[in-house]
Order: C-alpha cells, then structure tokens, then sequence
C-alpha cells in the first residue's frame, strides 16, 4: 500500500536496484503514472500491486521475476503493451482483468496453466500466443474477450473451465487440441459467430452446457464420428464431418536440438501434409528417419505414419591473426563445435608488446566460447624509454621513469627536499604528478627553487584588512591586496607605493603594510521654488554623521516633502553618500469628494483636489434600470456647479425602477394560472399553470416549459400558459415472434378505446395476455401508459387441459416451486415473458421443488417433459 491511491503521482517511476519484490497494492489506483521501471533486482510482482494503474501503456517485466499475484494489473485499461519473460512461471487468477485496451500477449514458456479470470473483460484482446507448456484453462480465463476471432487449444490442455470463453462475441474458429478431456459449463456461451470447430481428440471431450449454438461446422478426427454422433451434447451439432489431420505423428530425435512441426494439415479427402524441422541455435537438421533430407518435405498419409526428425551440432571457424607479424604472433584457430570453450594467444615480438584483440578485449592468453564464425586480431606495439632527471639533485629527486609500449599513459612525479618546491620541467609544463602519453624515448627534467616569506598586514585591522601573505618559491610574482572596511578607503601602503592590487617579485622575506581612511560626503539643501520657500544650508561631513536640515514655506504655501517623498521638517539625516535634498513646496488645496449612495444603482464623477476658489462641475449617471433622485443636501441639479472653499462631501442619491408582471391562461376550460403584479427591476418571482383534470400544461407563450417558473422582472411582460389534453402510449408485443406475431401499439388521447390482438403462427396457438386476459382481438380503454404481452404456446400436447394429472403450487410462488405428476418427470423448464428458457432442472421422479427465490416477479411459463415425451405447461406468477 506503499503508494495506494497517490493521484498526483504521475509521469516515469523508477525503482531502484536494491528493491527485491512489489508486495500488494503498492501502486493501487495511481491513475496519473505513464510507466513504471522494474529493476532486475525484483522477484515477485504482488496482489493488485499495480490495480487501477489506468495511465500506464506499457509494461516491461524483467527477467528476474517468477511470480506474478493476483490481479496484479486489473483495469489497467490503458495498457497497450507487456513484455512477460520466461523466467515466470507462476501468473495468479485475474493479473490482466479488466485490461481492456491490451492487444496482444506472449505468455512465458514455463506457465503451466491459465488461471482464473487471467483475461476478464480484455475486450481489445485481438492475439494471444499460448505455449505447449499450459495443460489448463480456467474458469472465466476470456469471459467477453470480443477482440478474438480465432482461438487454438494447445494439445497439452486436458481442461477448459466454466464460462473460460463466455461471449467471446466475434470468436469464428476453434481448434481444439487433442489432449481435452472436458469443456466446462458455459464455456462458450454467447459464442454465436463461431462457424468451425476443429476437434483433435480422438475421444469426444466431455460437454455440459458449454455452447449456446449448434450451427457451426464440425471436424473430428477419422474414425471418430459415430463416437461424437453419439456423445451428449456433441449430438446437438447438426454439420459434422471427419478430417484425416490426426494420423500424422511427428517428433524430434534430440528435442533439445530442435523439434518438428506440421506446416500444412491433412483432411479426409486430401492427404497431403507439409512438415518442417526447426533447429535450435547451434544445430543444424540432417534428416528424417526415413533418409529423406527435404525440408519442409510432402507427406502423403496412409494410415497412421510417424516421423522423426534428426539433427545435429553445428561447427564454426576461429580465425586467429595479427595484425602485424612483425610485431608478434598468434595461437589457437581452428574448426569447433557450438558451445566448445578454447583458448587463443598473442606473442609480441622483442621490443614490442601485446595491446588488445580487435573487439577491444585485453585477456591474453584468452578464452572464447564457439557460437559462430569469428576472426581475432592481435595488434602489438614498440617498446620506448622514457628518462626522468632532476636539475639538482641536492634540493629534490624525481620518480617515473622506465620502459613502457607505445600509446600508454606513465605517471612521473617531482619530489622537493625540505625548505624547496617544484618550479617546473624542462618543457614548461608544472603538473606534479603528471601523465604523458608515451610515442618516443623522451627524458624530462625537474627544476626546483627555495621557500621565502611574505607578511601583508594592515595598519588598522578595524577599518580595513590586506591579504597576499604566505609562502613562495623564489622569483615567482605575488598578488597582494588591501580591503577597506565599509565606508573606509585604502590611502598606500607604508614603502608609499598606492598600487591596489600590487604585484611583487619574490626575492627575499618581506612584509607590507596597508594603510586606510574614513570616507567624507557632500550633503546639498536647495529649495525646488525659492519664492515659495526657503531651506538650511549645505556641507561635507565624515561618514556617519548625524545633521539637520530645514525648509521655510512663503506666506500661502505650504511645504509637501523632500525629493525623496519624507516629509520631515525639519528633518535630521545620516551621512552615507553625496546627496541632494531638495524641499517642495505647494499652494494650498481642498477636496471635494463625489460619491454614490449606492454603487450598484449609479455612478457619480470624480472626487479631487482643487485650488482655493476653483468652479468645477460635478454630475451622477443612474445605472440601467435605476434613476437619479437628489444629492445629500436636497439639491436636485444634474449636473451641478460648485465653487471650491473647503473640503466637501456631495453624495447623489438613487432608486430601483419598476416593472408589471402579467400572468393569464390560453384556455380556463383547460387550466388556471398564479397572479400577477408590480414588482422591482430585477426581483424574482414564482408563476404557476395548475392543469384541469385529463389535461396537462404544454407551456408558456414564451415557449418555456418550466412549472413553476421562476422568472426575473426585466420589463412589463405578459405570459400565458398553453394546456392539452392528456395522451398515453399503448405498446402491444410478443413473447416469441418466432410463435406468433400481435397488432401495432401507438399513442392515444385519454378515454380512447382500441384494439389490440394476436394472430399464432402455425404450430402455436395464443395462450394470453400478460395480465392474464384471454380475450382476442380485445378491447381497451386508454387510461394510462401499458404494456399487452401477448403468449403462445406449441399447438400440440401442451394444453393445460391435456395434461390435468400435473400440478403446480403455490401459485403464485416466492421461494419453492412444487411439481406434481402421475407420471415421472424428465425435465423442468421456466420461460419468462420473452421466450427465454432461465432455468432447467433434469429430474427422474413425480415430484420436484424447483427454486425460484433467484427469478424476478413476473408471470413465467413452466414446461414439464415426462418420461413418456409428453410436453405439458402451466403459468405461474412469482412474487
């Protein structure tokens, strides 16, 4: 349950190697996955682990896995693809139900049987490759796989389970191997498209209800007929003929080499038959028994002949070579069998040595396993010296040095004595260690040089820092840096050098001093308007430092704020950079604000801000379906002009508009309708049409038929309400047009009377009505909606008058059934209305109890068949 139900879950998941099973409902209902990648590492696929998994299109299982649970993959309708490996050799009932967009499945070599359910409902299913390994079919194994079209029993499956192929709808061909023994109950129910069923056993397998139609052409083996002629239920099949295809045997000499298969089938009127030989990889076919060594070969069939076929060991040829043999030699080639181990060698000639074969493996000497046809190159390269040296060997050595062939990698190495460092080799290069790939004799020389110390110091460590220091070999150049603190600046360092960054040559051990300042700002006060005010003057001040500044507004104005937008005044300020204060002054202002009473009933012009003094004009707009009243101070005027002297509220005021309803009735004969009335714009109201009694209401002038309505009051507006009389559909059918046919049906106005009737076929006759009226033709009254099912029975011994020594009870029945006769009973039908037989029972006795808690109530017809054939039948109703 480890992912159970994650919806959010989607896209590619990954298992890891370390995971070794998929235990139950681990990806139960994870709709959204689109795959799921299975590692080697697993085992078992559990109960239901991927149920609901409707996302998924493929899935591949590896071959790790030998286990596969139940329903492991149900209703992964979406899967169109999977892979089983033979290494499964255990699929439990129901892994694929409900799959029902799978086209196509292999099953694995080593399945023993086909479980229970394995393919339920695969409706998309359209192939399936069965191996000879599977000695059973289950029960429902292809319940309603209606993508089959043609099916092949293998010959080692000795059982088909109940409903194994129930409504395999589109299923046309069967074949039926020679190995089954029996066919279970309704194993092919609903199967009425097959029209050829070829049947290899030469014993008729053992059928109970197993096929709903008996139509389909027959072929059983030669010899075989009178034995299914005779056989229960394979009498029923009215087209049956032999076919010669089973006297041919065929087998292999070494099954594991190969087997043998019979291409083109023989029948009773051509004997004629193809066989082939197929080997195995690594074998090849010789010939059959009889010395004939065609393949595929013609048979003609006289009797029952076997054949055998013979095969033997395949030989391949190792060619082993160099690639120059100058460089070196090779061992070891020759003719072997398939599967034959040998060894192969390559010898390098002197001053040269072995690199790899020409697939890139290194092994020498080498072992190969023969499976076909194969070259092997050696290929060898020189020998080159490779010279290591130090410059001096007083302050350091070195390491590295030797004989290596041509093209390898040789690591050499620099080793400074104490108080020295590697500078560099002869080349330039300074890698220590360092890797060269070996072409020529080559020599590489090492140089070293001496430690010295240089000390970068600050003269104040709080404002500022300085770093470069350390140890260096000797003439090599050093950066060195200064870093002020914030807001401090680097000034020089104490040799009066102001480089930053500085770069020394080292020579000596030395140190350097850097030496720091505060940082200093210019803070500048103006006025934006000078006639409008004044402000503070300015300066220049350290970093840090706390000042204040001020502005001065003239007479009728007023100060707004800095340049900054603060509108402090005065105003003290912190010195971190040079900066511009600049003071903003206004003329004096007043607001006059405009709104609405109500937003949703109208819209008023803008508020704003006006100089002293100012006319402007203000105005309020009604939304649709409302108008202006007044403004908060009782002025009507609209628009309206103002004169700005201080800061004013001006509100408009608003109302809803109003609307009539009119509600009447097109006829008052046929109905009534609710009252109308003024109402709202907007407002919603129910109206009613109450129908007269056998009427019904059609609809409103408007043509809506909703009652009650709920409108909504937009304008004056009438509606009137449309009546009709009432109608009623009158169906006339029969229980088995096969027995006889009945009059149309139709619809009628309410109290009209008609007729309805039955007319039997010949060897039937009318029995009755569903309600259990016998009059025909019959007159009725349309009142109401009604069904008339019309009965019928055979004409001939199935009266209730002729069999009066049968009885039924109770009639009408709930749970048992009794049956009685004068006579033994063979068998006991029950019809229902439509002519379908729902239950039989086989009995040997004058007397039965049938159950019928299982039937719908309805009325049902029991046919009763006793030992002397008589047919009699009787009508009961269950409850």
């Amino acid at each position: 349950y480890a992912f159970m139900r994650c919806s959010g879950l989607t896209g590619n998941f990954t298992i890891p190697n370390t995971v070794t099973s998929i235990d139950s409902c681990v990806f139960w209902g994870c709709a959204g996955l689109a795959s799921v990648t299975i590692p080697n590492s697993v085992t078992s696929i559990g109960v239901m682990a991927f149920y609901g998994c409707s996302g998924l299109t493929s899935m591949t299982i590896p071959n790790s896995v030998t286990r596969i649970g139940r329903q492991a993959f149900q209703n992964c309708t979406g899967l169109t693809s999977v892979t089983i490996p033979n290494s499964v050799t255990n699929i439990a009932n129901g892994v694929f139900y409900g799959c029902t967009s799978l086209p196509s499945v292999t099953l694995p070599s080593y399945v023993t049987s086909i479980s229970s359910s394995l393919f339920y409902g695969c409706s998309g299913l359209t192939s399936i490759i069965i191996p000879n390994s599977v000695n059973s079919i289950g029960s429902s194994a292809f319940y309603q796989c209606s993508g089959l079209t043609e099916f092949t029993i293998p010959n080692n499956v000795t059982s088909i389970g109940d409903y194994a192929f129930y409504f395999c709808s589109n299923l046309s061909s069967l074949i039926i191997g020679n190995s089954v023994s029996s066919i279970g109950d309704n194993a092919f129910l609903g199967c009425n498209e097959v029209d050829t069923i070829i049947v290899k056993c030469l014993n008729p397998p053992t059928l109970t209800r197993s096929f709903s139609s008996y139509t389909a052409a027959v072929f059983v083996p030669c010899n075989t007929l009178s034995r299914y002629s005779a056989a229960t239920y394979w009498s029923n099949f009215t087209n049956m003929s032999e076919n010669a295809m089973f006297r041919l045997t065929l087998s292999s000499a070494n099954p594991q080499w190969g087997t043998a298969r019979v291409t083109q089938q023989p029948n009773c009127t051509d004997f004629e038959a193809i066989i082939a030989a197929y080997p195995e990889q690594g074998y090849h076919f010789v010939r059959w028994t009889d010395g004939n060594t065609d393949n595929p070969r013609s048979v003609i069939l006289g009797g029952y002949r076997s054949f055998t076929a013979e095969f033997a060991i395949s030989q391949y040829t190792i060619t082993v070579e160099s690639a120059d043999e100058t460089t070196g030699t090779v061992s070891g080639g020759g003719t072997y069998d398939f599967g034959t181990e040998i060894q192969i060698s390559a010898t390098p000639a002197d001053g040269y040595g072995f690199v790899a074969w020409n697939d890139g493996n290194t092994d020498n000497p080498r072992t190969i396993l023969v499976s076909e046809d194969a070259t092997y190159t050696a290929n060898f390269v020189a020998w080159h010296t490779i010279t290591v040296i130090s410059a001096d060997e007083t302050i350091g050595t070195v390491s590295g040095g030797g004989t290596y062939y041509e093209g390898s990698q040789v690591e050499i190495s620099a080793i400074p004595a104490e108080g020295f460092g590697f500078v560099a080799w002869n080349d330039g290069n300074t890698d220590n260690p360092r890797t060269i790939i070996v072409t020529e004799d080559a020599t590489y020389t090492a140089t070293f040089a001496a430690w010295r110390t240089i000390t970068v110091t600050s003269a104040d460590d709080t404002i500022g820092t300085a770093t470069g220091g350390g140890t260096y070999l000797e003439g090599s150049q050093v950066e060195i840096s200064a870093i002020p603190a914030d807001h401090y600046h680097f000034v020089q360092w104490t040799d009066g050098n102001t480089d930053n960054p500085r770069t020394i040559t080292v020579v000596e051990d030395s140190t350097f001093t850097a030496e720091f300042a505060i940082d200093r700002f210019t803070v500048t006060v103006e006025s934006a308007d000078s006639e409008m005010g004044t402000v503070s003057e300015s300066g220049t001040y350290d970093y840090g430092a706390e000042i204040e500044i001020s502005a001065s507004a003239s007479e009728h104005y007023h100060f707004v704020q800095w340049n900054d937008g603060n509108t402090d005044n005065p105003r003290t300020i912190t010195v971190v950079e040079d900066t511009i204060f600049t003071a903003e002054f206004a003329i004096d202002r007043f607001t006059v604000t405009v709104e609405s009473a109500d937003s949703e009933m109208g819209a008023v012009s803008e508020s704003g801000t006006y100089d002293y003094g100012t006319e402007i004009e203000i105005s309020a707009s009604a939304s649709e379906h409302y108008h202006f009243v007044q403004w908060n101070d009782g002025n009507t005027d609209n628009p309206r002009t103002i004169t700005v002297v201080e800061d004013t509220i001006f509100t408009a005021e608003f109302a809803i508009d109003q609307h009539t309803i009119t509600v009447e009735s097109a006829d008052t004969e046929m109905g009534t309708v609710s009252e109308g009335g003024t109402y709202d714009y907007g407002t919603e109201i129910e109206i009613s049409a109450s129908a007269s009694e056998h009427y019904h209401f059609v609809q409103w002038s408007d043509g809506n038929t909703a009652n009650p309505r709920t409108i909504t009051v937009v304008e004056d507006t009438t509606f009137t309400a449309e009546f009709a009389i009432d109608q009623h559909t009158i169906t006339v059918e029969s229980a088995d047009t096969e027995m006889g046919t009945v009059s149309e049906g139709g619809t009628y106005d309410y109290g009209t009377e008609i007729q309805i009737s039955a007319s039997a076929r010949d060897g039937y006759q009318f029995a009755s009505w569903n309600d259990d009226n016998t009059e025909n033709p019959r007159t009725i009254t349309v009142v109401a909606d009604a069904t008339y099912i019309a009965l019928f029975t055979p004409a001939v011994g199935i009266d209730e008058s002729i069999a009066t020594e049968i009885a039924i009870f109770p009639n009408p029945a709930n749970d048992i059934l009794n049956i009685t006769s004068s006579e033994t009973i063979s068998e006991i039908e029950i019809v229902n209305v439509m002519g379908q037989v729902v239950k039989r029972i086989e009995v040997n006795s004058d007397n039965a109890a049938c159950n019928v808690e299982d039937l719908k109530a309805g009325v049902y017809v029991v046919r009763i068949r006793t030992a002397s054939a008589m047919l009699s039948q009787r009508r009961f109703v269950k409850e």
